[in-house]
C-alpha cells in the first residue's frame, strides 16, 4: 500500500510539473503591456546617396478578454519620434510636439492613438489581426525605403508578434529550433538557440535571414529592391508565461536597387532594442 501511495505521489508530482511548465502564452484579463522600441538604421546606395533613420516608438497593449484558445488584445501607438536624413534632406517628427502633426512627415502618421485589436493563440502565440491596415499611397509614406528597413527587422508593422515567444516542448539548453514565414515581398527563416535559463527566465540567441524583393516609389521613380539581410540578437523571455521582456537585434544588409534601368549596390546596418514592461 505504501509503495502504491509513493508511486501515486510521484505520478501526481510529475503531472503537476508538466502542467506548470507547459509551453503556452499566459495573460490575465486587464493586463497592460508597454512596448518601447528604439532603432538606428544606415544605408549607403553609392554615388553619395546615404540614408540615416533614427526612430523610437511606444505602444500600449491591453488584454481585453480571453476564450478557450485565444486572448484578445488591443494595441495603441502612443508615442513616436522619427528623424530621417536622405540625399541631403532632413526630416523629423515628434508626436509630443503638436506643431509636428501638420508637417509632411506628421501627416503620414495615420495610426497614432488609434487602437488596433488582435488575437493571440494561447498554444502557438500566432497573431491574427482583426483588420488589415488600409493601403497607403506612396506619396503618403514618410520613409520611402521603409520596405528596405523592414527587412532589417526594425519595422513596427507587426509589433504584436514580438511580445510573445514560446519555447517548444523538449528544448534543452544548447538546442535549436526554426521558424519561417513569407509574404509576397518578404521571406524569412528564423533560427533560435536556447542559451540559458535562470529562475525561469530564458536567454535565446536568434539568427534571422530575410530576403526582400519589392517595388516602391521614390521621388516619382519606380524602384525595385533586392535585398538580403542577416541579423543576430538576444531575446529574454519568461518560460512560464512566454512573455518577452527584451529583444536586441543587429542587422547587416546587402543587395541592390534598380532605378530607371540602372543598378545601385546597397549596404546597410541596423540596431534595434525593444523593451517590454508588464
Amino acid at each position: 500500500m505504501k509503495a502504491f501511495l509513493l508511486i501515486a505521489f510521484f505520478a501526481v508530482s510529475i503531472s503537476g510539473y508538466a502542467q506548470k511548465y507547459e509551453p503556452r502564452v499566459v495573460l490575465n484579463k486587464g493586463q497592460k503591456i508597454v512596448v518601447k522600441t528604439s532603432s538606428n538604421q544606415e544605408a549607403d546606395m553609392g554615388m553619395g546617396m546615404e540614408m540615416k533613420n533614427i526612430s523610437s516608438s511606444e505602444y500600449n497593449l491591453v488584454v481585453l478578454d480571453a476564450n478557450k484558445e485565444n486572448y484578445i488584445l488591443t494595441s495603441t501607438l502612443t508615442g513616436l519620434k522619427l528623424s530621417m536624413d536622405f540625399m541631403g534632406q532632413s526630416n523629423s517628427y515628434d508626436s509630443d510636439k503638436k506643431e509636428d502633426a501638420d508637417s509632411e512627415m506628421g501627416k503620414s502618421v495615420k495610426n497614432l492613438n488609434v487602437p488596433d485589436t488582435f488575437t493571440v493563440n494561447m498554444n502557438t502565440a500566432a497573431i491574427t489581426y482583426n483588420k488589415k491596415p488600409a493601403p497607403v499611397a506612396a506619396s503618403d509614406v514618410a520613409n520611402p525605403m521603409e520596405s528596405m528597413f523592414e527587412s532589417m527587422g526594425s519595422s513596427d508593422k507587426n509589433m504584436g508578434e514580438d511580445v510573445f515567444l514560446i519555447i517548444p516542448a523538449g528544448i534543452k539548453i544548447g538546442d535549436k529550433w526554426f521558424d519561417s514565414s513569407s509574404t509576397p515581398t518578404l521571406k524569412s527563416v528564423k533560427e533560435y538557440l536556447l542559451q540559458s535559463i535562470d529562475n525561469g527566465i530564458a536567454s535565446i540567441k536568434s539568427i534571422i535571414q530575410v530576403d526582400n524583393n519589392s517595388q516602391v516609389e521614390l521621388q516619382g521613380m519606380q524602384v525595385t529592391i533586392n535585398m538580403s539581410t542577416k541579423s543576430t540578437g538576444i531575446i529574454t523571455t519568461d518560460t512560464k508565461t512566454s512573455l518577452v521582456s527584451k529583444r536586441t537585434n543587429n542587422a547587416t544588409i546587402n543587395g541592390n536597387l534598380e532605378v530607371m534601368g540602372q543598378t545601385m549596390t546597397v549596404t546597410g546596418k541596423s540596431t534595434t532594442t525593444t523593451v517590454f514592461e508588464y
